[in-house]
């Protein structure tokens, strides 16, 4: 188990470091909602409580986007993982769904209780990446910073919100392939 902890907080680091001199994206090119479905099915698999997680695909799968499927996968398994932490016993939903205007959107929701009012801000205003409310439960406190330099890299946002029912819903927002 600590090596599996001690491994995340290496590759967390290592994506930050990556990211913040600018060079995360090595293997940019152009995949299809299948192909990362696939590689996203492929990650989250490996987490525990997974049976608690519904992948719904709402888009082609023939979609096009540009990017590495590797380092997207890891952004949402890091929003999954996070569900399922917080969400304790609730299931977890990813959503693949296409954006109005092209592009796609994939949204991580579940029923646990909601974002705390630190996080929401700190995201709202952008606040870097190394300054942002840490570790709650034991982790390094970098997963969603992780995720925000990925999706950043790709030419996305990150959009984080409570939901009015009860849980918390983190979206990110990724642009139609360009040639």
């Amino acid at each position: 188990k600590l090596v599996g902890r001690m491994t995340g907080l290496v590759e967390g680091l290592l994506i930050l470091v990556r990211a913040d001199a600018g060079h995360l994206l090595l293997d940019r090119s152009e995949l299809t909602l299948a192909d990362l479905e696939t590689t996203v099915g492929e990650v989250i698999a490996q987490l525990p409580g997974r049976e608690r997680v519904k992948m719904t695909c709402q888009a082609p799968r023939e979609m096009k986007i540009n990017g590495d499927s590797l380092l997207l996968a890891i952004a949402v398994r890091n929003l999954v993982a996070n569900s399922l932490l917080y969400a304790h016993e609730g299931s977890v939903e990813a959503t693949f769904a296409e954006r109005a205007g092209g592009g796609l959107e994939i949204c991580v929701e579940d029923q646990g209780p909601g974002l705390p009012a630190d996080v929401l801000a700190a995201f709202a205003e952008e606040t870097p990446a190394d300054v942002l409310p840490g570790n709650r439960t034991g982790g390094a406190g970098l997963g969603l910073s992780i995720v925000r330099a990925i999706v950043e890299s790709h030419g996305g946002t990150l959009l984080l919100e409570n939901r009015s029912e009860s849980g918390g819903r983190v979206t990110i927002r990724l642009p139609a392939a360009t040639p």
